[in-house]
């Protein structure tokens, strides 16, 4: 298992995907913030963060993105958690953030979490 953090961004068709792999924790905090923001930067109609890859997840990630989405409505943008990890859906549901970072951002979205 490799914990080192990977951040890949990718825009298509105005939808901004951040691919996080690795761990997430303080040591990483302000890498990923900036991935999150950059990804709300280049962002027109929506983002998403696929955590499939994720290998740990600590409170200062969670928190991150909650306060990513808290943004990203700000500014007009839907936001999703998707495509997580058994540890990051164990996180977010011992947090109580689940439902609120995991969540469709349109009815009939074919990209639906799978938190």
């Amino acid at each position: 298992m490799d914990d080192l953090l990977t951040l890949n961004l990718e825009t298509q068709s105005g939808v901004s995907v951040l691919r996080v792999g690795g761990a997430i924790d303080a040591a990483v905090q302000d890498a990923f913030d900036a991935a999150l923001s950059a990804a709300m930067e280049t962002a027109e109609t929506s983002v998403y963060v696929d955590m499939d890859a994720v290998t740990f997840l600590d409170s200062m990630g969670v928190r991150a993105l909650v306060m990513a989405r808290q943004r990203a409505g700000a500014m007009g943008l839907p936001f999703a958690v998707r495509r997580t990890s058994p540890v990051v859906a164990h996180v977010l549901e011992l947090t109580g953030t689940s439902e609120a970072l995991c969540h469709a951002l349109a009815v009939g979205d074919p990209t639906t979490s799978e938190c």
